[in-house]
């Protein structure tokens, strides 16, 4: 698996939109954002039981380590804060219950439940910069300790590409020409959770437990947009700024 330096090194900021769909309808939209070392990932999913909302903030310092993972997703009473105990040492203070964590750039992460992990681990919503540290590199494997984003338990974590000839049709919706793809299997703990196809060493599609999501291409800027099209406005807001209703 590559270091933490070697991902903050490697990986330019960017936004990326997915939408969810299902039996042809889009029911959902994820997005992820990388800058000033920070990830960003909300994820608003509606169904015939509520919708979902999901958001995690993974802070990295660079050469060390993630320092602070917040998280807060629907059915959780407070979000919780997991610090990395191999990083605080170097920054010489840990994060407090009801106290401002600032990024790099003075943006304000919230406070939360504080949970301290062991070292060596990796918040789950990290797992995007691990899959795309394999595509770009041609890697097929890479194995590490995830950790619960909300009870900081330990998960045994695994990506593994395999050549799938014939992937589900959403797969390939708009490809032209389609060259060699790569399907990446995520198993924790023993158990497949997710798949995310490659083509030609971009991602192109991703299932998570039966529920396929696309990313939308980014025209001008008007991806945003296109990805929140269609859904209740609460989970609009929600994915453009955090706001909960």
């Amino acid at each position: 698996m590559s270091t933490p330096r070697e991902l903050l090194d490697a990986t330019p900021d960017f936004e990326r939109w997915e939408v969810f769909g299902g039996s042809g309808q889009r029911i959902g939209a994820l997005r992820r954002v990388w800058k000033y070392s920070v990830l960003l990932t909300r994820v608003a999913l509606e169904g015939a039981d509520g919708t979902y909302l999901a958001e995690s903030r993974i802070r990295f310092v660079p050469g060390i380590d993630w320092d602070l993972s917040w998280f807060h997703a629907t059915g959780m009473a407070e979000p919780v804060l997991l610090h990395n105990p191999a990083s605080w040492t170097h920054t010489g203070s840990l994060p407090v219950v009801g106290t401002t964590i600032r990024t790099r750039d003075e943006r304000e992460l919230p406070p939360g439940l504080t949970r301290q992990v062991p070292a060596g681990t990796l918040p789950g919503y990290g797992e995007y910069l691990i899959l795309g540290r394999l595509v770009s590199s041609g890697t097929r494997e890479a194995s590490w300790t995830a950790v619960d984003d909300e009870t900081g338990a330990p998960l045994d974590t695994r990506l593994t590409a395999v050549e799938d000839p014939a992937p589900p049709p959403y797969v390939l919706a708009g490809v032209e020409a389609p060259g060699r793809i790569l399907r990446y299997d995520r198993e924790v703990n023993g158990i497949r959770q997710a798949s995310h196809w490659a083509v030609d060493g971009v991602v192109v599609a991703s299932e998570w437990d039966g529920t396929p999501s696309v990313p939308v291409q980014d025209q001008a800027g008007s991806a945003g947009w296109e990805a929140i099209a269609g859904l209740e406005p609460a989970n609009a807001d929600f994915l453009l700024h955090g706001v909960r209703r």
